[in-house]
Formats: structure tokens, sequence, C-alpha cells
């Protein structure tokens, strides 16, 4: 995968967890956030229970509210999809179980901002944040830019022995307008 590949999948991790308002992003970037929803309705083996993060302007992340992963599993594949308008387009399958011991510094960093085990099996339980849950993206506030003009799309599709999962998110970043 190219790195402009992981720094999209690094920003819809990102993104998949905001709530439905618009927040100030680090570099004078706006990010509004127009859906967010687990998409496999109340028999989703992982939710989101009031989850919200905002992006401040030291391109800190904080995070507050729930995730919780109902059931343990062994075995996990993604089925996942994101987007940027016409301009990139990423769809694929992934044994994430497998791919957890290979995961970037960045990935494994996602992971633990959210309280996601960093290797399989899974418990099941409920993790949550407070205002002093933090993800430092100030490497990325040069990067910006890339994420701006264009709608991203981000859908996920979790396969466990234990049941299915949908994650769904849609938002935009713009250049915040002075004056």
């Amino acid at each position: 995968m190219t790195r402009s590949s992981y720094l999209l999948l690094y920003a819809c991790g990102c993104f998949l967890s905001l709530s439905t308002k618009n927040v100030l992003a680090c570099g004078g970037y706006e990010l509004i956030t127009h859906k967010l929803q687990n998409c496999g309705g109340s028999a989703s083996d992982i939710r989101l229970e009031n989850f919200n993060v905002s992006l401040n302007s030291d391109c800190f992340v904080d995070a507050t509210g729930c995730v919780e992963n109902k059931k343990a599993f062994k075995t996990t594949k993604v089925h996942y999809k994101i987007s940027k308008g016409k301009l990139y387009n990423k769809e694929g399958h992934d044994d994430i179980c497998q791919q957890l011991p290979k995961a970037s510094n960045d990935i494994k960093l996602i992971l633990s901002f959210f309280g996601i085990s960093q290797s399989c099996p899974v418990k099941a339980r409920k993790i949550c944040g407070g205002n002093e849950t933090k993800l430092n993206l100030k490497k990325y506030e040069s990067s910006m830019g890339l994420l701006a003009g264009g709608v991203l799309k981000a859908y996920a599709m979790i396969t466990t022995e234990v049941g299915l999962s949908c994650l769904e998110f849609e938002g935009e970043v713009i250049k915040k307008k002075v004056g």
C-alpha cells in the first residue's frame, strides 16, 4: 500500500469516530461531518455510543464517548471502501488479525487511541474515553490540504466468527475562510 493510501486510511480511521458537527482542524482546515453511522443496525457487534471527537487548532484529536465490542472474537476480516471524489477510490479485503502484527506505527497509534487490542483474540468490552484521551496529528498538519476538496467517504464491513459490524462515514475537509 502506498504512503498516500496509508495517509487516507489513517485519516478515515480518525474520521470514522467523528460526531455530526463541524470542528476546526489544525492548519486552518475545518472538518465537516455529513454522516457517521453504524450501518449494521442494532445487530452490529461493534457499536459507537455517544462517541465524539474534536480536532483542535493544536492538531490534537480529543475523544469522548464509548466504543463497544459486544462479543469476543478470534478472527476478523474487513471489506472496505474509501473514496475522495473522483480522485481516489480504494476498495479491498483484509484479514485484520493477520495484519495487526505488521501494522504501521500510525495504525498502532490509532488502535491505542481507541483502546483497541493490537492483537487477536479480541475481548468483549466497552471502551470509553474522556477529555484525557488525545491523538496527536501535528505531523500531518502540512498534509491536511490533501484531504481538502471533495467528499471523503469510508465504509467498513467487519466479519468475525461471531457476527457482523458495519461502519460508514461521509465528510469533507475545507480550508476555513478568514473574515
